[in-house]
């Protein structure tokens, strides 16, 4: 009987999956492991950690060459992680995908996936993912060439690195910018990066990284013609996977070895580097390495200056490479062993023969120079894709800094940014708050002979005050209809103060509307406060409005209108949460009839003589 796994069993068994894909070891053992773990019952029931699992199968499959068998996976976790709380599985699921599109050479498409992936990570504040993000574009623009869009982006990601401590995302990322500079053929330039990449490596003992960056510095070595640092380099990067057990990593070197040795004259040495590799090749049936080895032979045993020169073996290796290459398709390399078997007749005075492969070789070179025009054409292509998704994505960024600052200029700050994070039917019980109302007394009257633009711009100048002076006491101004104007303190950010902070607002309201004229007539206001209870939220969709309902807004709006002249009434319960301030008085009205609420005690409020 096979018992259950517990989750925090799973759970660190998929840490440790998640870091032999990291190391780049154990493919398949990560494969069958991870889909054994996808038939327990605890994963089935855990919808994310299930999703966790499929991400690292995706790279596993990728990494491996198992191409569809990754696609589909992530069309599984794009088409099952849609909800809000799975938003960075479904974004490691767009990387994932992008990864694919840039196997594919499909770059344009990579590039837009990924600015998908990064709106997610920049609105869940996940830095990581940004980075990973980053780094994932600056390669991909390094394949478009386009450098320096390539050396901006890896700048960016290795920013982020640093600013969470990450040593390996360092490392990794400076040393792609030396890979771009490589590219480029600035051989200092990529050295001085490759360099600081493997001292990082160095300092938190990451034989991989280690082993990685000496092999790509003993290459960079080897091109400009310094052997011997290229030799030091190389011998170092062997030393660190056979320490790993990587075999693989170990041919790699090897293989540069084996051409560097022949470069310095020793050809023995050279010949059995060559044959080892050549050996291991085919027993783990790596057909291209395979191809290369017979290749790399071939051209030793053909060279005049090689002691053991030996023809013969040179064909024989070189029409083993020929075969390999011709059935993989791989025709730069078939192009290059046609010329090098022409050279090699040439040599043995088979003239016919040579002039057989000289001619397949210029077939070859014309048809790959008619696809290089095409594969630079279809680069340009790519290119033009790439700026038009950027423009469009400028474009999303204005419109939504645009429908931002619009979202802030109409609601409550805290509001807007809460339906800018995608929040929807905003309700809020506001406890404890005030209300103000005011209106313009004798309006209708006053306005009735004003033109439209003087009324207008009139109201506008006192409206604009009003709302600085809101602002200088934080006070919330809620909506204007008509002449009157609506506002609150203690919603949607609480105030403990909200009383006497609604109470300073309206005495400066009354002394500021002194200043002003409508159309060159006095205006007058009557203003009611009170506090109390409400509910506060968003009606709308494409128009938002904030907006109050309850019985304490109710009666404020009743202080209001049964209001008198240049003064502020207030309630008996309103009074109380203002008493003990010298600088404010309050003047008892009597009861008055309150429509809907009956008999009230109210009061109005003005400054002390004291004050």
């Amino acid at each position: 009987m096979v018992l259950a796994m517990l989750l925090s069993e799973i759970k660190e068994e998929l840490k440790y999956l998640e870091s032999l894909v990291i190391e780049g070891t154990n493919f398949q053992f990560v494969i069958e492991k991870g889909t054994a773990l996808l038939d327990e019952i605890v994963v089935q029931e855990h919808h994310e950690l299930r999703a966790s699992i499929v991400l690292v199968l995706i790279n596993a499959h990728f990494y491996q060459g198992n191409i569809q068998q990754a696609k589909s996976l992530c069309e599984y976790i794009l088409s099952t992680m849609t909800g809000v709380e799975d938003k960075l599985i479904y974004a490691k699921g767009l990387i994932a995908l992008a990864n694919i599109h840039k196997h594919e050479n499909e770059f344009a498409e990579a590039i837009e996936i990924c600015f998908q992936a990064e709106a997610i990570f920049q609105h869940e504040n996940y830095t990581l993912g940004l980075a990973k993000t980053y780094t994932n574009v600056a390669i991909m623009y390094r394949l478009l060439a386009e450098y320096k869009k390539s050396l901006e982006y890896m700048d960016k990601g290795r920013r982020l690195y640093e600013e969470l401590g990450d040593e390996l995302g360092i490392a990794a990322n400076t040393g792609n910018i030396g890979n771009v500079y490589f590219t480029m053929g600035q051989h200092a330039k990529s050295l001085e990066y490759l360099n600081t990449a493997l001292h990082i490596h160095e300092n938190v003992n990451n034989l991989r990284g280690i082993a990685n960056n000496c092999m790509t510095i003993g290459g960079v070595h080897l091109l400009t013609g310094d052997y011997e640092l290229a030799d030091s380099y190389f011998q170092r990067a062997l030393e660190n996977f056979t320490l790993l057990n990587d075999r693989i990593g170990a041919s790699h070197v090897k293989s540069n070895v084996g051409i560097l040795l022949e470069y310095l004259g020793k050809f023995d040495e050279a010949q059995n580097t060559h044959l080892e590799i050549l050996d291991y090749s085919i027993e783990i049936q790596d057909a291209l390495a395979t191809a290369t080895q017979y290749g790399n032979l071939g051209q030793l045993l053909m060279n005049q200056d090689n002691p053991n020169c030996d023809l013969i073996k040179a064909e024989d290796y070189l029409l083993k490479a020929l075969n390999i290459r011709t059935q993989l398709n791989l025709r730069q390399d078939e192009s290059s062993n046609h010329k090098c078997l022409s050279e090699l007749y040439e040599l043995t005075e088979e003239w016919e023969k040579a002039l057989k492969h000289l001619k397949r070789f210029n077939e070859l070179q014309s048809e790959l120079l008619s696809e290089d025009t095409k594969h630079k054409a279809e680069l340009l292509e790519q290119q033009r894709k790439v700026d038009m998704i950027e423009q469009e994505k400028l474009m999303q960024i204005t419109r939504y800094q645009e429908q931002e600052r619009m979202l802030h200029n109409i609601l409550p700050s805290t509001i807007a940014d809460r339906i800018l994070e995608g929040e929807h039917n905003i309700v809020d019980y506001a406890k404890d708050i005030s209300i103000f109302f005011s209106d313009i007394m004798d309006f209708t009257s006053m306005t009735s002979s004003l033109s439209p633009d003087i009324l207008i711009h009139d109201l506008n100048i006192l409206f604009t005050e009003f709302d600085r002076v809101a602002k200088k006491h934080g006070i919330e101004k809620i909506k204007t209809i008509g002449d009157s104007y609506m506002a609150v303190c203690g919603v949607p950010i609480k105030k403990h103060d909200h009383a006497l902070c609604l109470s300073n607002f309206a005495l400066d309201v009354l002394e500021t509307s002194k200043k002003y004229t409508l159309g060159g007539f006095p205006i007058h206001l009557r203003i009611g406060l009170h506090a109390g209870d409400a509910i506060a939220g968003v009606i709308g969709t494409d128009k938002y409005s904030y907006d109050l309902w309850g019985d304490a807004v109710n009666i404020a709006s009743r202080m209001e209108n049964s209001g008198e002249k240049g003064k502020i009434q207030i309630t008996e319960y309103f009074k109380q949460l203002i008493d003990g301030h010298s600088h404010l008085q309050c003047t008892s009205r009597g009861m008055i009839d309150i429509k809907g609420k009956g008999q009230m005690e109210t009061f109005f409020m003005h400054h002390s003589n004291n004050s």
